[in-house]
C-alpha cells in the first residue's frame, strides 16, 4: 500500500514539477514580452494535458460489475455514507492526520511567494526555480520515505520526517530580508517533511477500510476515500480564508498594477508567522495523532489475518 502510493504521489509530484517547468519556460522566457499570452498557452497545454489524463484513465479502468455488488453497499445516502465514516474511529484519527499535515503544506504553500518575494526581497521571476526545488525535493523523499517504511514502519517514519520538518520551519521564521540562498536550502529540506504529507495519510486509508470490514463484513472504500477528499478540500478552503483574512488585517497591500508596493512591518510579520509558526501547530498535533491511531502494524496484520481465514472460509462455500 505504501508502495502504491509512493508511486501515485512521486508521479503527482513530477507532473507538478512540469507544469513549474512549463510555466518558467513559456511565462517567462518565450512569451517574456507578453506574459498574458504566455499564460495563455501555457493554460491551454495543461489543460490538454490533464483532459487527456482523464480520457486515458477511463479507457483503461476496469470496475466490478455493479450486478454482484450486495444492494445494502450501493444503497446507502449521503448521509447514511457520512455517519458510516464518522463512526469509525481509526478513519478520525486518519482523517485528522490527513488535515493536520496538509494545513500544514498549505499554509506554506499558498504563502511561500509572498514570503520570497515580499518578506526575503527575491525576483519574482526566479520564483519558479524555488518551487522547482521544492518539488525535486518531495519527489525524491517520497521514494526515500517509501523505502524507509518497508523497514522501520510508517509511524517510525512519520516521527522521523515530521520534527525534521518542524526544525525546517522554525529555520524559515529566522530567516532575514536578503538571505535568498539560505531561504531556498530551507525550502528543498522541507521537502524531507512534505513529501510525508503526501505518502502517509493515504498509505493509512486503507487500514481503515479493512478495520471496517472486519466490523461489518463489507467493503466500502467509496464511502471513506470520498468523506476523506472532501474534508482535505474543506479544511484547505478554511486554511485560505483565515489566510486572507490574517493577511487583510495585518494591512497587506494587494499587487494592482504590476509595481511591488512596499509592505508595512505588521504584514511582513503575518506573512513570516503564517509561512513559519503556523505551520508547526499543525505538525505537532499531527504527531500526537499519528501516536495516538489505534490500528499499529500489529493490529492491521491481526486484521488482514482475520479477513484472510473469513476469505477462505466463504470461497470454500
Amino acid at each position: 500500500r505504501t508502495d502504491l502510493n509512493m508511486y501515485r504521489f512521486s508521479f503527482s509530484v513530477m507532473g507538478g514539477l512540469l507544469a513549474a517547468i512549463i510555466y518558467n519556460v513559456l511565462v517567462n522566457q518565450v512569451f517574456a514580452d507578453n506574459q498574458i499570452q504566455g499564460n495563455i498557452v501555457q493554460g491551454i497545454i495543461i489543460g490538454a494535458i490533464i483532459l487527456l489524463s482523464h480520457f486515458v484513465v477511463v479507457a483503461f479502468t476496469r470496475e466490478k460489475d455493479s450486478r454482484t455488488i450486495a444492494k445494502n453497499e450501493n444503497d446507502l445516502s449521503i448521509l447514511e455514507g457520512i455517519k458510516v465514516a464518522l463512526q469509525s474511529r481509526p478513519f478520525i484519527h486518519v482523517l485528522l492526520i490527513y488535515m493536520f499535515s496538509w494545513l500544514a503544506v498549505q499554509f506554506v504553500q499558498s504563502l511561500l511567494l509572498f514570503y520570497y518575494r515580499d518578506y526575503v526581497g527575491g525576483n519574482p521571476a526566479n520564483f519558479t526555480f524555488v518551487l522547482m526545488g521544492l518539488q525535486l525535493s518531495i519527489f525524491a523523499f517520497i521514494l526515500f520515505w517509501g523505502w524507509m517504511a518497508r523497514k522501520i514502519g510508517r509511524k517510525n517514519v512519520y516521527y522521523i520526517g515530521v520534527p525534521f520538518w518542524i526544525v525546517v520551519q522554525v529555520g524559515l521564521f529566522f530567516v532575514q530580508p536578503g538571505q535568498i540562498t539560505l531561504m531556498m536550502i530551507l525550502g528543498i529540506l522541507a521537502g524531507v517533511g512534505v513529501s510525508l504529507a503526501f505518502l502517509i495519510p493515504w498509505s493509512l486509508l486503507p487500514d481503515v477500510v479493512d478495520h471496517d470490514e472486519l466490523q461489518t463484513g463489507q467493503r466500502r472504500e467509496g464511502i471513506f476515500y470520498g468523506f476523506f477528499v472532501f474534508l482535505q478540500k474543506f479544511g484547505i478552503a478554511i486554511g485560505l480564508f483565515v489566510q486572507g483574512l490574517v493577511l487583510q488585517y495585518s494591512g497587506y497591500i494587494t499587487v494592482t498594477d504590476g509595481t511591488l508596493p512596499v509592505q508595512p512591518d505588521s504584514a511582513l510579520m503575518a506573512i513570516r508567522v503564517l509561512t513559519s509558526l503556523v505551520p508547526i501547530i499543525f505538525l505537532i498535533l499531527s504527531l500526537i495523532v499519528v501516536y495516538r491511531n489505534p490500528i499499529d502494524a500489529k493490529k492491521l496484520k491481526e486484521i488482514q489475518d482475520e479477513l484472510a481465514i473469513r476469505r477462505l472460509a466463504k470461497a470454500d462455500i
